[in-house]
């Protein structure tokens, strides 16, 4: 792969982010990084306890398999960029991940279709996490002005006293159609978080399923969304928690912001198994307040700029 080629997605993933001390660490060649652009592949993956291995299937998809090593803690963020610069083209990626007994992690995922008219991701993903491991997968996109299709489908299984937490962000430019689904199994004492943010405009169409299945004692999770619906949007959230587990906790957190248009449907599903388990939910559909706007207006702000910053406010 070309630095020419590496350099232009590396920028293009500086756009989805706004996080400087993330950003800055894109170019640096100290940190392990696996860089896809279409199916070509680049990597630097020498951190001890830290394998990497990726190849392309006669089938077209990308196979990516990423182990941390048991009782190995990797002190420096591994960074991943999938990204098309081309208009049109589709991209399939099979990534596992592995994370042994007592070993622990964290990643930086960049999804970047710039100049998309006709792209699409396919992502299919799976975690499996030992006892007592950690693993942090922070996931960023940008689609440019046009959006792309993305479908993304992650199963984590986590044993006992495993922790997971996962986040998907896409808060810059247009989304397109997105079809994000996440599904976790937690053993005893597991600990599972999910995070989404994605503000849909123009005509775009968010899907976000996430559900977590609280198999084992004392096992917790937690499913948190932001979405944003402007223009003729759609957004539609669906958070499933099951408490199997005796003395399993679990909570929905999910809010969704209607502008113009746009198009907000929530649904949290709670199912009880074990009565000693604890489900709870809180989900609500609103408006930006134009008092608030007027108010920011007053004191010198332009519209857009009050709604963008109220709207910022309710998507933490």
């Amino acid at each position: 792969m070309s630095e020419d080629i590496i350099n232009e997605l590396l920028k293009y993933a500086e756009k989805s982010v706004n996080d400087q001390e993330i950003v800055s660490k894109l170019h640096s060649g100290d940190i392990p990084k696996l860089i896809i652009h279409e199916e070509e592949m680049e990597d630097n993956k020498s951190i001890e306890g830290l394998d990497i291995k990726a190849d392309k299937t006669d089938d077209g998809f990308i196979n990516v398999l990423i182990t941390i090593k048991e009782g190995h803690k990797i002190e420096k963020p591994l960074y991943l960029c999938f990204g098309v610069l081309s208009p049109a083209h589709e991209q399939k990626i099979n990534m596992k991940v592995i994370v042994e007994d007592n070993a622990e992690a964290k990643a930086y995922a960049f999804c970047t279709f710039p100049k998309s008219v006709k792209v699409i991701h396919i992502m299919k993903a799976e975690y499996k996490l030992g006892k007592n491991s950690r693993f942090s997968y922070d996931e960023f996109h940008y689609h440019g002005h046009l959006g792309a299709e993305v479908k993304s489908y992650t199963e984590a299984e986590l044993a006992d006293e495993a922790q997971l937490s996962t986040s998907f962000t896409l808060t810059y430019g247009t989304v397109g159609n997105l079809d994000y689904r996440v599904k976790s199994k937690l053993n005893d004492k597991a600990k599972f978080v999910a995070v989404t943010k994605v503000e849909a405009r123009d005509i775009d169409k968010v899907y976000v399923d996430e559900s977590a299945e609280l198999n084992g004692k004392e096992s917790a999770a937690v499913l948190k969304s932001r979405l944003l619906s402007s223009e003729n949007s759609k957004a539609n959230f669906i958070g499933t928690v099951i408490g199997r587990g005796d003395n399993s906790r679990g909570h929905v957190d999910c809010k969704e912001i209607l502008m113009d248009n746009g198009i907000a449907e929530t649904t949290p599903q709670l199912k009880v198994v074990n009565k000693t388990a604890r489900l709870t939910h809180e989900a609500a559909i609103g408006s930006v307040d134009r008092k608030e706007i007027q108010t920011l207006e007053a004191r010198g702000l332009s519209k857009e700029e009050a709604t963008d910053l109220i709207v910022r406010g309710m998507m933490k």
